[in-house]
């Protein structure tokens, strides 16, 4: 509808939650507005210039709480496991609907950059399980956060 804003793979999950709880036309209404508001960087410009951006920030701020996780994850060239929270708000990931709900009540009330203290305190609460169990590997940490999530 918006000639302005371009989609994104993902974004779909996003306007799926609005449209089973709102239904088609409320529901076409908080997907527009969201993608105005949370989503506009998303939607506007390349990816190089967001959720990259956003992914390496959160790596900042999981190194500023805790400095020797940071330098662990900052090993890894992006968080690419990431990507699909800070494009879905874990609505593609999480099995449980009802936390997903929860997810998206506190986004929404919140300024666009919240997502990303979301996703580093997230991060930081699987610190141990993360470090113990994937050690340098990063495809047993993207493994880990996709079962993890799916839970």
């Amino acid at each position: 509808k918006n000639t302005q804003l371009s989609y994104y793979q993902g974004y779909h999950d996003i306007s799926s939650v609005f449209l089973i709880l709102f239904g088609r036309n409320m529901g076409f209404f908080m997907a527009e507005k969201a993608a105005h508001v949370h989503f506009r960087d998303w939607l506007t410009y390349p990816f190089d210039e967001t959720v990259m951006r956003q992914m390496t920030l959160m790596i900042k701020l999981v190194g500023k709480h805790d400095e020797e996780f940071g330098e662990f994850l900052a090993d890894f060239e992006l968080p690419v496991f990431s990507m699909s929270w800070f494009l879905t708000w874990f609505s593609h990931t999480f099995g449980n609907f009802n936390l997903v709900l929860r997810i998206f009540d506190y986004l929404l009330s919140s300024k666009p950059s919240a997502v990303t203290y979301l996703i580093a305190a997230f991060i930081l609460h699987q610190k141990e399980n993360l470090m113990n169990t994937c050690e340098k590997d990063y495809a047993a940490i993207h493994m880990y956060c996709l079962l993890y999530t799916s839970d």
